[in-house]
């Protein structure tokens, strides 16, 4: 992993969190509430997509995760 990725998904979490306030953060933590936001994410992804394309996504997460994908000859990285 790149480490800008990493500062840049720190800082984003850092900045919610501050955002929010250390002393309301548990106003925001519910399950049922994250299910419905996460659920229905991922239930429209699924709807967007063919199933051809839906089953290299989880190849193409790791691909981008992954130093050896930005040392890649093809012209178009990884994801061809």
């Amino acid at each position: 992993m790149d480490v800008s990725t990493l500062i840049g998904w720190v800082m984003a979490v850092a900045l919610v969190v501050w955002g929010i306030g250390f002393d309301k953060l548990g106003n925001f933590w519910d399950l049922q509430s994250l299910a419905i936001v996460l659920g229905g994410a991922v239930a429209a992804l699924i709807a967007s997509y063919p199933f051809r394309i839906l089953k290299d996504v989880p190849k193409h997460i790791l691909m981008s995760l992954t130093p050896d994908c930005l040392r890649s000859t093809m012209p178009c990285g990884c994801l061809s």
